[in-house]
């Protein structure tokens, strides 16, 4: 079994390795940094210390509260808002946040649309393979899998979803 203390979650990225914290100066001012490796993009990102909680960045999900999150999947539904603006600003809001419910809620919310007629544009799509991806990334160190079959567990769950003869029933709105 892999040892996963280091391990972190960062909004927009998915999961990284905290690798040390470093100090850097810039405009006469000294900060001290998380250096965070983010495996799936071999990419170093430099985080604030002061400013990682406000940016998202939390330890990597337990499998407690994965299956504690695993739950909202299967709650009602929220009627997205119509205004593209608006829909895509609460979407956006929630994937930046980093909380697993929330990205739950993303692929929840945004999935059931074709289902209930309602076509989304190509962004909030963006905005759900991304959730879909980040929850994937996440999903693979928690359960020990691959990231193919952590994708491909999301997508079965979708379309589970999607094939519940109650969704008429389920509509709830904010």
């Amino acid at each position: 079994m892999t040892n996963y203390k280091n391990y972190i979650f960062y909004p927009l990225y998915g999961v990284g390795i905290l690798d040390i914290n470093e100090i850097h100066s810039f405009d006469n001012q000294t900060k001290k940094y998380y250096k965070i490796n983010i495996i799936k993009k071999k990419l170093d990102i430099f985080i604030p210390v002061e400013d990682a909680a406000d940016k998202g960045l939390r330890p990597l999900s337990t499998k407690s509260q994965w299956l504690k999150a695993h739950k909202q999947f299967f709650k009602n539904y929220i009627c997205l808002p119509v205004d593209a603006k608006e829909r895509r600003l609460l979407l956006q809001k929630k994937l930046s946040s980093g909380i697993l419910s929330q990205q739950i809620e993303i692929i929840r919310d945004v999935s059931i649309t074709d289902k209930l007629n309602f076509k989304l544009p190509i962004g909030d799509k963006d905005i759900l393979k991304n959730a879909c991806s980040m929850l994937a990334d996440e999903l693979m160190y928690i359960k020990n899998i691959s990231y193919d079959i952590a994708f491909k567990e999301i997508t079965l769950e979708i379309k589970k979803r999607l094939n519940a003869d109650h969704l008429d029933k389920q509509f709830t709105t904010n």
